[in-house]
């Protein structure tokens, strides 16, 4: 079977999941599910502040976040006096606990979190050196 063929056959296929991934992704979008996205819409076309009530902070500056796979947990960065943490908050007991301190240190900063696909590493960078102690150096990717 020539190559051409082989894409003609392959594209309603290809079509039908596309109209099935848009049609699902805009009858979801704007509904609400508490396990979800910390309670908030379900992300559309449209940028909009995320959990003003438990992430986003007046006067606070956050970023570098992810979730965990199931969605239960958020880790992400914000800076606090000019030095980067990681905050984390769960889904437990049918609600969305306070943002806590996950990684921070009165020297070094924190930042960018992200989880290995099986959950089992939580990745991140920092200018905290090798040995653990002395000062800032060029920043370096961790996991824990």
């Amino acid at each position: 079977m020539s190559l051409s063929n082989q894409i003609h056959m392959r594209a309603p296929v290809i079509t039908c999941f596309l109209v099935f991934y848009i049609h699902f992704t805009f009858a979801q979008e704007g509904k609400k599910d508490p396990a979800r996205y910390l309670g908030e819409e379900q992300p559309g076309l449209s940028p909009k502040v995320f959990a003003p009530a438990v992430v986003s902070a007046q006067n606070r500056y956050e970023y570098g976040s992810t979730f965990s796979p199931d969605g239960k947990e958020f880790f992400y960065a914000v800076n606090v006096g000019n030095k980067p943490e990681i905050l984390i908050v769960k889904f437990d007991n049918n609600a969305w606990t306070k943002p806590a301190k996950l990684i921070s240190h009165e020297q070094y900063g924190y930042n960018d979190p992200f989880l290995s696909p099986d959950s089992k590493r939580l990745f991140f960078i920092s200018d905290r050196p090798l040995g653990g102690k002395g000062p800032k150096k060029d920043i370096d990717i961790w996991y824990i």
